[in-house]
């Protein structure tokens, strides 16, 4: 985790963003919520609200801002309830997730309050993969916020650079590696193109050299960039390629 300081900097920067992010004009941020508030929200979800949600939630209480929307206390407007949004999925509150915010595709950012990943805020896929984590995004809330406020106001890096995200914020170094995320480097013997074609459609290749030599096959020793933001997606192909004997060195997470 970083420390107070640089978390008193990130909610300093968060706030300072809040104001300045896309929204409808007619309707005004709804300010933070009170303690009458915070406290039905704690009977709602069936367990006390971690301390730098308290914190967060003084200052925003939800609203339809952001690239989804930021979930808090709003019973009666569901779709920014946190408790509204959390019993979508049962699993969820044994799980010890949060739903605070949404990436508007249908998926969630989700403070992690129990586990190896407690205080982190993680990245579910909803739709397809509702009880699992995508990858980590940042080591606390604050962090996350400022992630998500600088990258909707136009910033570049997060949530897939590793450089850029470290330096930003360091404690995801200590964070689990299977959660991390960031590509993977493949040395490769010559194999037919359509292998990777088949089992990495949706992956980011990049080649250090020309895709395929005329006989089809990719280049002996050629060095490929497999880029995907799940690692959940990223490990079983990695396992496929060093099974069918295409890998000789792979890297995944942030090292």
């Amino acid at each position: 985790m970083v420390g107070p300081a640089e978390e008193d900097g990130d909610q300093v920067r968060v706030r300072h963003l809040l104001p300045r992010l896309p929204r409808d004009p007619t309707r005004p941020l709804p300010g933070g919520a009170s303690h009458r508030e915070l406290e039905d929200l704690a009977i709602r979800l069936g367990s006390d609200l971690p301390e730098e949600l308290t914190a967060w939630l003084r200052t925003c209480k939800g609203a339809a801002i952001g690239p989804g929307r930021l979930f808090g206390h709003r019973p009666g407007t569901d779709f920014l309830d946190i408790a509204s949004r959390a019993a979508e999925h049962p699993g969820w509150r044994q799980l010890g997730w949060l739903p605070i915010a949404s990436d508007g595709f249908g998926n969630f950012y989700m403070l992690v309050t129990q586990g190896s990943l407690a205080g982190h805020v993680a990245f579910v896929e909803a739709i397809s993969e509702p009880d699992e984590i995508t990858y980590v995004a940042a080591s606390n809330l604050w962090s996350f916020l400022r992630f998500l406020f600088e990258k909707e106001l136009g910033a570049k890096g997060w949530p897939f650079e590793p450089t850029v995200i470290l330096a930003a914020d360091p404690g995801l170094a200590q964070s689990p590696p299977n959660f991390c995320h960031g590509p993977i480097d493949l040395f490769v013997r010559k194999e037919p193109t359509e292998w990777l074609r088949r089992r990495a459609p949706h992956y980011e290749i990049k080649t250090g050299g020309p895709a395929s030599s005329p006989d089809g096959l990719l280049p002996a020793g050629m060095l490929l960039n497999i880029s995907h933001h799940s690692p959940a997606i990223r490990g079983p192909l990695a396992d496929q390629m060093r099974t069918a004997g295409l890998s000789a060195a792979v890297r995944a997470g942030i090292r």
